[in-house]
């Protein structure tokens, strides 16, 4: 594949607000679940959740692209960016888990050492009947997470690889075979849910695809629009001729970047983006763990529409937003991994000393920064980590 998207500053920067706003959702969502027993909590978690596979779906194969039009990019390589990204926050969570549910978790099925390294290798509440460590629920997405990663990368990253077509084979049938149990739930009673979770995370790389066919119409739409006023320039220059070309030049100097997608189109995106999302809401409220195709196909063009705008806009962030914007989603993973555990935490121990509300408040404000704390030690220094890696397998960058 001929590949030439990158995803504009706007673009990247609103991708970073939609991972915050999606982890925020989901814990939040289970704040509400837990203090208050209402039922908005299972919709803004759910809600959350579809942001989180559809964005891994759209930023691990837009990454992998674009190193791989860049320079030699191999599967171990990918790999170890994976598990760069994954790894160190899980770890220090699971050491949480450890400290905490010590103290009051009394589920002998989730607290004990087969469900530890079940979770920390990724085969957690999947048909081998083991359930996720502890206390912390949302553990159960990360196999669903890794396995897709794991499959894709195997899949795409083929070539050098291995010298063996049939060791290629081989282990590609054990990831189908891994992939089956993981995608057929707990104790193989959720293939029919979970299987979505897998078209979700697969339709963000189609999500890219698009683009990037998008942005090929636009290089030659710019090619054949630059070819026009060289042509022009070799012509009798007169004042109408410099009045013309002057008059083009302001004209496309929007277009220079947006060639096919006037700013008509542009803000038609963003507005079809809006109605495409209010209706996933509306579908969502009747449907609120079942994930049915036509709530997901809503909120997957909702969103690409939504990518569209954001690629093309003339809209910028200040400097001082983006740095709060990237802040707050270098600790978004950790707070994912560790918000529910930390809420049974504060519940079972200050409920007599506060109304349900006043502490799923005090908790929600408490957890974020437990997590960036944590995050601090963990998933913000994944690079390092990665770095760490690729220098002792050499496969240090190119």
């Amino acid at each position: 594949m001929n590949y030439n998207f990158n995803l504009s500053e706007t673009a990247s920067i609103n991708l970073y607000v939609t991972r915050i706003v999606a982890a925020h959702l989901v814990m939040l969502g289970h704040g509400i679940g837990i203090f208050l027993q209402h039922v908005l909590g299972l919709y803004l978690a759910n809600l959350g959740l579809i942001f989180f596979f559809f964005i891994s779906g759209l930023m691990t194969p837009y990454s992998v692209f674009r190193k791989k039009s860049t320079r030699e990019y191999s599967f171990k390589e990918y790999l170890i960016n994976r598990f760069s990204r994954i790894f160190p926050p899980l770890a220090v969570t699971l050491i949480i888990l450890i400290i905490i549910d010590g103290f009051s978790f009394n589920n002998p099925l989730s607290y004990n050492i087969l469900s530890f390294f079940a979770t920390l290798f990724f085969l957690n509440d999947t048909c081998l009947g083991i359930p996720s460590f502890g206390s912390a629920r949302p553990l159960w997405t990360l196999p669903l997470f890794w396995w897709s990663y794991m499959f894709f990368g195997w899949v795409y990253l083929r070539k050098k690889t291995v010298k063996s077509k049939y060791v290629y084979f081989i282990i590609l049938g054990a990831l189908v075979f891994i992939c089956f149990l993981v995608f057929s739930g707990f104790q193989c009673n959720g293939l029919s849910r979970y299987i979505k979770f897998f078209f979700l995370w697969n339709s963000g790389l189609f999500i890219i695809i698009i683009l990037n066919r998008i942005e090929e119409f636009n290089s030659n739409y710019r090619s054949k629009g630059s070819t026009t006023i060289n042509s022009t320039s070799r012509t009798r220059i007169t004042n109408h001729t410099i009045n013309q070309i002057t008059k083009s030049s302001k004209k496309n100097h929007y277009q220079s970047r947006n060639s096919l997608l006037s700013k008509s189109l542009i803000k038609l995106s963003a507005v079809v983006s809006l109605i495409l999302f209010c209706l996933t809401l509306i579908v969502h409220a009747f449907y609120q763990n079942s994930y049915p195709i036509s709530y997901l196909m809503l909120f997957i063009c909702s969103f690409f529409f939504f990518l569209v705008y954001s690629q093309y806009s003339q809209h910028k962030y200040s400097q001082k937003t983006k740095r709060i914007i990237i802040f707050l989603s270098n600790y978004s993973f950790t707070l994912f991994l560790l918000h529910y555990s930390l809420y049974g935490f504060f519940i079972d121990y200050f409920r007599f000393f506060f109304n349900n509300i006043v502490l799923l408040l005090i908790s929600y404000i408490c957890i974020n920064l437990i997590s960036i704390g944590v995050a601090y030690i963990s998933e913000m220094r994944s690079n390092q980590f990665n770095a760490f890696l690729l220098k002792k397998f050499k496969l240090s960058k190119i």
